[in-house]
């Protein structure tokens, strides 16, 4: 099986380490575990090229990229370099005419077998549906939320025909494809009901961890953390991840005033940074807990499992949401709270409909009711009063991601996706999402 995998975003560096590049390095990896050859074709810039060895892209690495030969874009530059300029200089929305259309010139010229076309849903992704039309390839989309309710739910005002431009595109995508992949049931629910997509063509598969990644441990960097921010023996209660308003981390900091009221000797570590986070700095300096909760600022994610390795206990508190009240409702997948777990940590997590469905209550994490602050202290207290328990769960937590959450489990169920699309199925015949759990 031949696989391209394609990134029309000319802004996207697949070595960086937010989540979008994360998620896609491990779905190439997992990918590339199933297919005999898999590429990576972007473009950038003026120009298109193509990843062969999939396996060097990684955080921080300097990609060995190939040019792609373009044949009509290069005809129509006179066009599209004056028309950039006056887009500049007007301020003319974005709409991704010329990048789709570069995109497509390079499929169009490539003469090599694929047999999945696998796209990155991101705003406007039309050069890669362009391309499976023209070559008859069968696009798989991977969709991690839907872009256009995501600028609305940013507060980005769209210009009325980018915005309509962007909505035509999206349909397009969608009636183009053979299987969309989406992250959460909400997602694919979402997508039902907003975009009339029938049901059998959509898939879920939930974001995958590496699991060795987490497991790679420096004891000697664990040992500095330690010394440097002066937790020396005490227990140690960790938050990773952004500063927003669903995270409620103003409802963790006053559980853990009252865990720190009983066991004095431990610390609140909030690594991160977003918008919430001098008001949560404001509430810990109004309680009088400066000496008790350390903020780290954000990490570079390769040190990540370093800095877990300290944590006695690990956190995800969240607010819950509504389908049509947010955005984050439909598109939330628990990556953080994985990433905890394949760490082998024991984790205290609010019982939120993502969260519900990897957390099993006592058995391998803790769940509480979202919004009860001393429910989530209690929590707290028990595991950090017992060392036995913190380590049943922890084994537990990182044998389960590791069966269920893995690149590897994701590539299992991802093959099945690739199967139902290859044998052409009457999309009316059975639902997607059961032939993707026959693995």
């Amino acid at each position: 099986m031949n696989v391209i995998y394609v990134v029309q975003n000319i802004s996207m560096d697949l070595a960086q380490s937010s989540g979008t590049q994360l998620h896609i390095r491990g779905v190439l990896q997992g990918i590339q575990s199933i297919a005999e050859k898999t590429r990576v074709v972007g473009i950038q810039g003026l120009s298109a090229y193509e990843v062969d060895q999939v396996q060097q892209i990684g955080m921080g690495s300097n990609l060995q990229t190939s040019a792609l030969p373009l044949e009509l874009s290069k005809n129509t530059l006179f066009l599209e370099k004056p028309y950039r300029r006056l887009q500049a200089l007007l301020k003319l929305p974005y709409l991704g005419i010329w990048d789709s259309w570069r995109l497509f010139d390079a499929c169009r010229l490539i003469d090599q077998p694929v047999d999945i076309f696998h796209a990155h849903f991101d705003y406007i992704p039309l050069g890669a549906a362009l391309a499976s039309r023209n070559r008859n390839w069968p696009l798989v989309l991977d969709c991690e939320g839907d872009w256009f309710d995501e600028y609305r739910q940013m507060l980005v005002t769209l210009n009325p025909i980018q915005a309509g431009w962007a909505r035509l595109c999206q349909r397009f995508c969608f009636d183009t494809s053979r299987a969309i992949i989406c992250v959460t049931d909400e997602l694919k629910n979402y997508l039902i009901h907003a975009w009339n997509i029938p049901a059998s063509k959509i898939f879920v598969l939930s974001n995958g961890v590496d699991p060795d990644f987490f497991r790679s441990v420096s004891v000697q960097n664990a040992g500095t953390i330690r010394h440097k921010y002066a937790i020396g023996n005490d227990l140690v209660v960790m938050f990773v991840g952004g500063f927003y308003p669903r995270h409620a981390l103003d409802q963790l900091v006053h559980s853990f005033k009252i865990v720190k009221e009983q066991i004095g000797n431990c610390k609140l570590i909030l690594v991160g940074d977003g918008q919430t986070r001098n008001q949560v700095f404001e509430l810990v300096k109004s309680l009088q807990m400066e000496d008790s909760v350390i903020f780290t600022d954000a990490i570079d994610y390769e040190d990540i499992p370093d800095m877990i390795s300290i944590a006695d206990v690990m956190v995800s508190p969240s607010l819950e949401y509504s389908l049509e009240g947010s955005q984050e409702s439909i598109k939330t997948s628990p990556l953080k709270l994985l990433e905890y777990m394949a760490a082998g940590k024991p984790c205290v997590a609010t019982a939120t409909s993502p969260q519900k469905k990897v957390v099993v209550n006592g058995e391998n994490g803790i769940l509480v009711k979202p919004g009860d602050i001393k429910e989530f202290a209690t929590a707290l207290l028990e595991l950090l009063s017992n060392p036995a328990e913190r380590a049943r769960l922890g084994k537990n937590a990182s044998e389960y991601v590791a069966r269920h959450h893995s690149w590897q489990a994701y590539a299992e169920k991802l093959i099945k996706i690739y199967q139902y699309v290859l044998a052409d199925h009457d999309t009316g015949a059975q639902n997607s999402s059961d032939y993707a759990n026959q693995v």
